[in-house]
């Protein structure tokens, strides 16, 4: 399989780096399986090679990774349902709130159906800004955005939506969207040394995104998208960073709660269940089609999502099956064409070997406990 990965990698050129994670069950029903392949250098001006310590800015798998985990969390306390409005959580805010976004329920945020655009470059109008000021600003302007629909009605998939979720979670439970989650989901899951907000943390290596247009700074560690690099890199849609072994942790994590029982697996259930006529769950895509990200071989029901710096997970949550993978490709290409054509192919390729008929896979899948290399394919 490396070499089948190598191959696709080298023809795409679509990143400096590579990380690739498959975790699938034991036949006996004892410890998962798991194998990575690691390809390519950080960045294409050093000669480091990519591996296990290698931290890739996750972009917007910080949506169904933190903000999504979070809600859920709060869900499963019983501090918040899906069906609470915005007027119901920001009181406050009722007198100064355009009218149409009161209504806007916590589900509908999370599923891409609030009516909220897409995206607005925030940045532009608050870095003039002292940076303790900057988080008030957008909430401001979040408050005051008119929606381009009626909730409810369509979806276009928001980054202002997981934005104000991040503004729900800080406001339920009076702390930081960072500090909560690391407190909640991260620790719990125990994979708080591997999934991170980078700030005073000192890991050497971080795979490259590119240089920030307003700033020239090389993006490595730093942030790529712009509006949550001007929050100072934490925000409900984006500024998670994390390594292959960190993603690949709580997908298992995510794995093992669906198939267990009790509230929280409920939860879970109600939360993977795509929305009628779109492909959007409660924080979480599926696929989608011939066109989808995930390649033809995710059955149903599966979850994932993607991230604009090249990083995505997609889950197979009846077969038991993770795949994860992360790349920098913004250090060299913006068009999502090629991208999401790369990402199919990749999928594609791990999950052939998963197809029932015999024979289908051309090569036996990897025996785990075999020595180091047996992981590293």
């Amino acid at each position: 399989m490396k070499e089948e990965i190598a191959a696709i990698f080298a023809r795409a050129k679509i990143s400096s780096a590579l990380a690739l994670g498959l975790s699938w069950p034991h036949e006996s029903g004892g410890e998962r399986r798991q194998t990575q392949i690691y390809l390519g250098q950080p960045s294409p001006f050093c000669a480091e090679a990519v591996d296990e310590a290698t931290v890739f800015d996750l972009a917007s798998l910080t949506k169904p990774l933190v903000t999504t985990l979070s809600i859920h969390e709060l869900v499963c306390q019983r501090k918040l349902t899906f069906a609470d409005r915005l007027a119901d959580i920001f009181p406050d805010l009722l007198p100064v709130a355009h009218p149409t976004w009161r209504a806007i329920s916590v589900g509908q945020l999370l599923n891409h159906c609030s009516g909220l655009p897409a995206h607005r470059p925030y940045y532009s109008q608050f870095l003039a800004l002292p940076r303790a000021a900057r988080k008030d600003a957008l909430f401001r302007l979040l408050a005051n955005e008119a929606p381009q629909y009626a909730a409810g009605s369509g979806h276009i998939y928001s980054d202002l939506g997981f934005m104000l979720l991040g503004f729900v979670i800080e406001r339920l439970t009076d702390d930081s969207l960072d500090a909560y989650w690391r407190r909640t989901v991260a620790e719990k899951i125990g994979v708080e040394g591997d999934l991170f907000f980078p700030g005073k943390d000192k890991r050497p290596v971080f795979a490259e995104t590119g240089i920030c247009p307003w700033s020239n700074q090389i993006l490595a560690g730093i942030v790529h998208d712009d509006n949550c690099r001007a929050l100072g890199g934490i925000a409900g849609h984006a500024g998670l960073f994390g390594t292959l072994t960190g993603v690949m942790a709580i997908c298992d994590w995510l794995l093992a709660l669906w198939h267990g029982t009790g509230r929280e697996a409920e939860i879970l259930h109600k939360m993977c269940t795509p929305m009628p006529g779109a492909s959007w769950c409660l924080g979480f895509d599926s696929p989608s089609g011939l066109d989808s990200a995930s390649g033809r071989y995710f059955g149903a029901p599966s979850i994932g999502h993607l991230g604009f710096t090249g990083t995505s997970f997609w889950i197979d949550l009846r077969r038991r099956i993770s795949v994860t993978l992360l790349t920098n490709r913004t250090i060299s290409s913006w068009d999502r064409g090629p991208l999401n054509c790369f990402r199919r192919e990749v999928y594609d390729c791990v999950m052939k070997y998963f197809l029932p008929s015999p024979g289908a896979a051309r090569h036996p899948l990897p025996q785990a406990g075999e020595g180091r290399d047996a992981n590293i394919l």
